[in-house]
């Protein structure tokens, strides 16, 4: 206990009360002092009661060859392993598909080249020539072209797998026989004469000046059998040639049946 003297009358000098007041604080921080060094490591087992005691030891304590040994038990590499593994499994099945997609790709534009702008081959190698004109067979990823360059016969391309085979006979029909057939049958006709390599024996029946075009084929009086044959004058191969309407002609070309449900003849060689 601090104890103030007092004078005059119970009331302090100026010199008393700086000097008790210095005091004050010097003995305060002396208990400051006190009570950390109460606290310190030294003493930590004396203030600390018996549960307090074991939190503090088991927060305080810490090993590193335990932590060590705990993170070694722990695989950091599995996960990155297991997902470079499973990258490993699916990079060939896309590698494959994209090459699948490519030659899917080559065989599309090669065929539509080929068959709406008879461009072409363009992906496919020259493998063998005929000495008939120069006919060449090319082969391609999966499919085999032939085209035809014959001096007289053939001049159209044909598009197939490897075991297409060259053939140089075209189907005979007269076009009477046509025109029944067209009558009783027009479906399976077609189907068998359309993009077939053919010749027609048939008659001129109109040079069309104004589209360029020959027009045979047979009328019948009673308009039950018909049938028209068209040729485009750039489609004539001999195109020296000349010609007289209502005469029987011969005419070796590729016949094809369009959208107009009309039949065209392709490089046409005509003879009468």
């Amino acid at each position: 206990m601090i104890l103030y003297t007092l004078n005059r009358g119970g009331r302090m000098s100026k010199k008393e009360k700086h000097g008790s007041i210095n005091e004050i604080f010097m003995n305060i921080g002396k208990k400051q002092e006190e009570i950390i060094e109460s606290y310190t490591e030294d003493n930590t087992d004396n203030n600390l009661s018996h549960d307090d005691k074991e939190q503090y030891e088991e927060f305080t304590s810490f090993d590193d060859d335990d932590n060590d040994d705990e993170y070694d038990n722990i695989d950091l590499d599995e996960e990155y392993e297991d997902e470079f593994d499973n990258k490993e499994t699916f990079s060939p099945i896309y590698k494959y598909l994209g090459v699948i997609i490519v030659i899917g790709m080559i065989l599309v534009l090669d065929f539509m080249c080929g068959l709406k702008l008879g461009i072409g081959p363009i992906f496919a190698i020259p493998l063998k020539t005929y000495e008939d004109g120069g006919t060449i067979e090319y082969y391609g990823v999966g499919y085999k072209v032939i085209k035809y360059n014959q001096i007289q016969g053939r001049r159209d391309k044909e598009i197939g797998p490897w075991s297409l085979k060259y053939n140089s006979n075209p189907i005979t029909i007269q076009d009477i026989d046509f025109a029944i057939s067209m009558k009783d049958d027009k479906n399976n006709t077609i189907e068998k004469y359309n993009n077939k390599f053919v010749r027609l024996i048939t008659t001129l029946q109109k040079n069309d000046t104004s589209n360029k075009e020959l027009i045979f084929g047979f009328y019948d009086d009673k308009q039950e059998f018909e049938i028209e044959l068209i040729c485009k004058n750039k489609e004539i191969q001999n195109n020296n040639i000349t010609l007289e309407i209502g005469k029987e002609t011969t005419i070796l070309g590729k016949l094809s049946y369009d959208k107009n449900k009309k039949f065209y003849i392709k490089n046409c060689f005509i003879e009468q």
